[in-house]
């Protein structure tokens, strides 16, 4: 209940809501539950920002240990916020090692940030696992760099043992430098990286970030320092993507060409084919579609032309690049995407008979777990004809029960939409994980809050199907009033 008033705004009363739970946890006749109880109500205090209540609480926490966990839980939350002094008067209290290790670190991390590098290492001096000691040296590096205190963040890098966490910092490292606008200083710091197999993967990282960032001729120049074939071709492959995306397909394809594993070129052709049809372009995507000699990434790109076509409202054209699909599986795919498309502009008629072309071609597929996408796509888009009998039947034909419950639990969260509660709550029930099965009536009842007014909640909240329901309903319905 306070986590929701908080949530809402109403901090004063999400704060007397949890003094109250105090007040509750405290029961004289057992101190150890009393303690764990009290303990929790100081862990929410803290999410809500009311440390000066969850100091005072500490008094009513009676067992040692649940005490000193809460004590450190505030001295963790102090230093994460930056009150640093109040953290270390608290450490004093902390007598378990572990425990006064996790909240050191914390302050070390904080110093680094308010008070520099070396006031924070002088704590780390104090802590007692090495482990937690290369926790901490990485934390206060990775601060310096949020300041842009690169040089002594790489110093502090020194000072980890560890060596594949003193890697994986000099990574980090280097992915903030190249943010930070200096790429040849982020080139630098991965020099330092003594895995063969780190440094090529922080480099495909690093060209990736900076294809994305638009800066392309940086990006293919990090290309060129990556040795193992497989992340230098990745690399390419997104430089290329992120080329197309920008609208240069001329440079795109350059990059495409000088990709060395035959496998990702195919794939990055077939990726630019789909980005250049999703601009709109399907002619173009096209063309470039007839480079790939993978009858698989083909015709993956002739799907997404067809879909790019359909959207555009050029059905011919999808009609044409359907045709030119050789795999049932793909055609399959395509239909139904089409289908949908269809079906949303109102041409239900002509959307039906291409589910039931889809379907038929589906029976020819022989991977199951094709077969299973299919069949999962097929009764989403029944679904959103309503017609939910035929779209149960599609998913109870499913192999895969994993693929079966997802299938489920978006049918579910469609017929919400729809305002078809009870149908809704039919495809839930058919859920075989309990876990996925609450995630899914949770789902239902937030999106059935939006489609009822606060004065009717109460009356609606009948027609669902468990307690749990009913109170997420309630919660939601209070929270957008």
């Amino acid at each position: 209940m306070a986590k929701v008033q908080f949530a809402r705004g109403e901090k004063d009363a999400a704060r007397d809501i949890l003094l109250m739970a105090e007040k509750m946890a405290v029961a004289p006749g057992d101190q150890s539950r009393s303690s764990v109880a009290v303990r929790e109500v100081v862990q929410a205090m803290l999410s809500q920002g009311f440390h000066t209540e969850a100091l005072a609480a500490l008094q009513n926490i009676q067992n040692g240990d649940e005490r000193e966990q809460a004590v450190s839980h505030i001295a963790t939350w102090a230093a994460r916020g930056g009150q640093v002094d109040l953290a270390r008067s608290l450490v004093s209290q902390i007598s378990r090692a572990s425990s006064r290790d996790v909240v050191l670190v914390s302050i070390a991390e904080s110093e680094a940030s308010y008070e520099g590098s070396s006031v924070a290492i002088q704590t780390v001096s104090l802590i007692v696992s090495p482990k937690k000691k290369d926790e901490a040296y990485r934390k206060i590096a990775l601060k310096r760099a949020d300041a842009n205190d690169f040089i002594r963040a790489e110093q502090v890098v020194q000072l980890l043992k560890d060596a594949k966490e003193k890697d994986a910092t000099l990574r980090s490292l280097a992915r903030k430098r190249a943010q930070s606008g200096d790429s040849i200083g982020a080139l630098n710091t991965l020099q330092y990286v003594n895995d063969p197999a780190t440094a090529d993967s922080a480099l495909r990282e690093l060209s990736g970030d900076l294809a994305k960032l638009g800066r392309f001729e940086t990006s293919s120049y990090v290309t060129t320092r990556i040795r193992n074939e497989f992340d230098k071709s990745y690399a390419l492959k997104l430089l290329a993507v992120e080329q197309a995306r920008s609208g240069d397909l001329s440079s795109s394809l350059v990059r495409v060409s000088s990709i060395p594993v035959k496998s990702v070129r195919e794939s990055a052709l077939r990726t630019v084919s789909s980005v250049i049809a999703g601009n709109g372009q399907p002619g173009r995507a096209r063309n470039v579609a007839l480079r790939i000699d993978s009858e698989q990434e083909r015709d993956r790109a002739y799907r997404a032309i067809a879909q790019a076509s359909t959207a555009l409202g050029d059905y011919s054209s999808a009609y044409n690049t359907l045709q030119e699909i050789d795999r049932a599986d793909e055609k399959a795919l395509a239909l139904v995407a089409m289908a949908r498309l269809r079906q949303k502009r109102g041409d239900r008629r002509r959307a039906l008979l291409m589910l039931e072309e889809a379907r038929q071609a589906a029976d020819s597929v022989s991977s199951e777990v094709f077969a299973d996408r299919i069949l999962a796509d097929l009764a989403l888009a029944y679904a959103e004809r309503l017609e939910f009998g035929h779209a149960m039947s599609l998913v109870e034909s499913i192999n895969s029960r994993s693929q079966r419950d997802a299938t489920y639990e978006i049918i579910a969260r469609t017929l919400t939409g729809k305002h078809d509660l009870q149908c809704a709550q039919l495809s839930v029930q058919a859920i075989s994980s309990a876990s996925l099965r609450r995630r899914a009536e949770d789902d239902v009842a937030r999106s059935f809050a939006k489609q009822v007014r606060p004065k009717e909640a109460l009356k609606r909240a009948r027609v669902l199907s468990s307690s749990r329901q009913r109170m997420k309903f309630l919660l939601e319905v209070s929270r957008s009033s």
